[in-house]
This record gives C-alpha cells, structure tokens and sequence, in this order.
C-alpha cells in the first residue's frame, strides 16, 4: 500500500500500526487465555470446560464436579476444573497405541 494515496494523517496511522506489528515479530504468543480467577460461577465454568451450563449441573448433582455453595449460587473452584478435564478419557491413542474401537475382527480382510 502506497502511504502517499491516502490522507496524511491515515498515513501516519498506518505507519504507526506497521511499526508496532513489526516489533512484535518473532515474540510469542499465547495460544489460549489463562485465567486469572480461582473461583467460577455456573455460566463461567461452563464455558471453561466447553459445555452447557444444564450439563455442567447434572455433573454436579452427580459430584462428577465438585461444586460449592455460596449462597443459593454454586461455585467451581479452578483446580476442581482442572480436575475433571484431567480425568476425561482421552478421545484419541497416542502415537503407537492400538485404536481400542477396532479389534482385528472388526477389520476387513
């Protein structure tokens, strides 16, 4: 983009923002969000673990999540999260490891 066909002063703005863009080259950046809070309530734990907040209550009423009270609110502590994620089974083998779904009968010969 040539700086002369535009306004000088979009042209000092966009030489500003290539400036900035350009130091950020080669510094890394984070790939997720991390949060800064220990404590969640229905909605924000929810969407922590990437499901619906009906769902995260039926896990809850199971204590397949531990959740307390605060109030009439319940709440999620962020280790509990954590927790759960980490005993999730994994949804795919690891490199080298047998697909459990598919024994040899099951594969065409």
């Amino acid at each position: 983009m040539h700086f002369e066909s535009i306004s000088p002063r979009l042209a000092h703005r966009r030489k500003d923002e290539i400036g900035e863009s350009a130091d950020m080259i080669g510094k890394p950046v984070a790939l997720i969000q991390v949060p800064n809070q220990r404590l969640f309530g229905m909605k924000a734990a929810a969407r922590y673990l990437g499901i619906h907040e009906q769902t995260l209550r039926k896990l809850a009423d199971e204590r397949a999540v531990p959740a307390r009270r605060m109030g009439v609110h319940r709440v999620f502590l962020l280790d509990d999260l954590d927790q759960f994620i980490q005993r999730l089974p994994a949804w795919y083998p690891s490199p080298g490891d047998e697909n459990p779904r598919r024994s040899e009968e099951d594969t065409c010969q």
